[in-house]
């Protein structure tokens, strides 16, 4: 007659855990030694490797201890066959991040010049030139006109987003507006495009993932000689290139600064008198400098 082989200590101390619900701390930690102990032992992986996976696997730790039923099995057959799992899982996904990074590493990913576009502009230039004076027609240090002035705090609230202290400074010596209002105006505005960089920043994220996706799918087709296997990647590749596309094209939908509608709703006054504004300013602008 076979005889039940009795539990392990650590699947007793689990089987205490949930009678009593104390001692889960220490029950983690004793897990989290398994967990770390395993690649090493059964797959014979380096440390970083292991650092890496311990770090990825460790928050399930907890999970697995609640999810344990003890049916004869000790808790360590269920916590190795879940690693098994699990390092072949991490091992697929470390392969995939591998090859990514070595794309992205590669000079001929990335456009010509990028570096030199990339400059950040520590001094930006003087607010008014003599064409600006001109055409905002300030008259020594003040502009007198009614409309000119309403027609600056336009196009200095399209630029909410970087707009600096000097700039409102500036401004309201300019027009003799409130300062203090003006910055108010600037912060409703900054506000309001949270949500919408928020936005672009997932699309970006998704256009790069797309776009590495299809460079990846191109390497597939240069390196697989099979004609079947170069029919399914074309397929792939142009279905990529469809998301690609429509990611680009709602990316291109996000406004990059605050629309005249939302300028108009932080002033309080019709859209109209927005869009006429800027459009003034702009076609003075071109006539100025043609």
């Amino acid at each position: 007659m076979l005889t039940q082989k009795p539990p392990s200590e650590l699947t007793m101390k689990i089987i205490a855990y949930k009678r009593t619900g104390k001692n889960l701390a220490g029950l983690i930690e004793e897990v989290a030694l398994l967990v770390y102990e395993f690649p090493v032992k059964k797959l014979h992986w380096g440390e970083d490797d292991c650092s890496d996976f311990f770090c990825w696997f460790f928050p399930r730790v907890p999970s697995l201890i609640e999810r344990f039923r003890y049916i004869g099995k000790d808790f360590e057959a269920y916590l190795y066959v879940t690693l098994k799992w699990q390092c072949r899982t991490y091992a697929v996904k470390r392969k995939d991040k591998r090859r990514e990074y070595s794309i992205i590493c590669r000079r001929d990913f990335w456009p010509q010049g990028w570096e030199e576009d990339s400059f950040a502009c520590e001094h930006p230039p003087a607010l008014l030139t003599e064409t600006a004076r001109k055409i905002f027609r300030v008259e020594g240090e003040k502009i007198t006109d009614s409309t000119s002035k309403r027609r600056l705090i336009y196009i200095t609230l399209k630029g909410a987003d970087y707009i600096t202290c000097h700039v409102v400074e500036t401004v309201a010596a300019l027009t003799g507006i409130d300062e203090d209002w003006i910055y108010t105006c600037v912060e409703r505005l900054k506000k309001g495009m949270a949500s919408k960089k928020e936005r672009m920043e997932l699309l970006r994220q998704k256009r790069n993932r797309t776009f590495l996706r299809i460079y990846r799918i191109h390497e597939d087709m240069f390196r697989d000689y099979d004609c079947r296997n170069k029919e399914t990647l074309l397929n792939k590749l142009i279905q990529e290139k469809k998301r690609l596309a429509a990611v680009i094209d709602e990316m291109s939908r996000v406004p990059a600064s605050p629309t005249h509608k939302d300028i108009a709703a932080v002033l309080g006054i019709p859209k109209g008198s927005i869009d006429s504004g800027i459009y003034y300013l702009k076609n003075a602008l071109e006539d100025n400098c043609a």
